[in-house]
């Protein structure tokens, strides 16, 4: 049997503010979690992470907006060039 060699490539975009949004959903089910079970040793950090991973979001999906929205990297700034 011949041998083939081929080389593939191709292009993956990575959107962190919907990796940040499944993390902060695992935190909340986690809370619910806890809850159920009367389980509230260290629900406090888990709280904590899931706040802190909706910050994380809210900021990335803002980020992902201007990025969208603002084409080849201009910017809504005037130019200070006289």
């Amino acid at each position: 049997m011949e041998k083939v060699r081929a080389r593939v490539q191709s292009t993956k975009r990575v959107y962190i503010h919907n990796d940040l949004s499944n993390a902060a959903f695992h935190f909340k089910d986690a809370i619910e979690e806890k809850i159920k079970a009367n389980e509230t040793t260290g629900i406090t950090f888990e709280y904590m992470a899931c706040a802190l991973m909706l910050a994380f979001t809210f900021e990335a999906k803002i980020n992902f907006l201007g990025w969208k929205l603002v084409q080849n990297g201009k910017s809504f700034s005037h130019s200070t060039k006289s």
